[in-house]
């Protein structure tokens, strides 16, 4: 086996290592899972370069509405027991929701671009799962649902968890074939250890929030 090979190997072992024990850690109360993910509006945006303090970063605007569906399962309170639902999940961005797209810690750089410049399926896919985050993180996970009481006592809305956001992100990257399970597993849960902050979290710096919604509608 040559050095890079080696190596190769020791860096997956690590990993797998690593998602293993995510694995064992996580529950089931804060558990997304997206079975499939369908394009009804792909994407169709533009991409500005914006300087602040010294650092250059990527600004992904969109120029028409799209749409997106996923087929999820989460595990919901129904009548005071908690199950495991099947679910559609409608995802809608108006024109002009802006996003700077995946922000990945550098050891995951190449593997998880800001965006995939690309207008196949599984690069909208990919592109989704960003965006999406985003518009869960901007509006603190609150969305409008069907079919389900929740602990708000409001009939229409309610509040996806931060690890329940950090799930839909992982889950969809992998369903666009552009990343491994592995790597996305490690990836969310270092988003869920490190964005959790005011700067991460309910913040809207992009007001996409004004241009994003997603409504869950449950099946069983």
């Amino acid at each position: 086996m040559g050095l890079f090979n080696f190596i190769k190997s020791v860096v997956e072992s690590i990993k797998s290592a690593i998602s293993k024990h995510v694995d064992e850690a996580e529950t089931k109360t804060n558990c997304i899972n997206v079975k499939n993910v369908s394009i009804v509006k792909p994407f169709d945006f533009v991409v500005a370069e914006i300087v602040t303090s010294g650092e250059i970063k990527k600004e992904i605007t969109l120029k028409k509405d799209a749409h997106f569906q996923l087929d999820i399962e989460r595990f919901a309170n129904m009548n005071n027991k908690k199950k495991w639902r099947k679910a559609k999940m409608d995802v809608f961005f108006e024109a002009g929701f802006k996003t700077n797209g995946a922000s990945a810690p550098e050891f995951f750089k190449l593997q998880l671009p800001a965006y995939i410049d690309m207008d196949d399926d599984n690069a909208q896919k990919y592109n989704a799962a960003a965006f999406i985050h985003d518009g869960l993180y901007a509006c603190k996970g609150v969305i409008e649902e069907e079919g389900i009481p929740n602990e708000q006592n409001d009939k229409n809305r309610y509040t996806l968890t931060r690890m329940e956001c950090d799930n839909i992100l992982s889950c969809v990257w992998v369903e666009s074939k552009f990343v491994d399970p592995v790597t996305a597993k490690i990836a969310e849960k270092a988003v869920n250890v490190a964005a959790g902050g005011p700067e991460h979290w309910d913040n809207d710096d992009f007001r996409c929030k004004e241009h994003f919604s997603i409504t869950i509608k449950y099946l069983e």
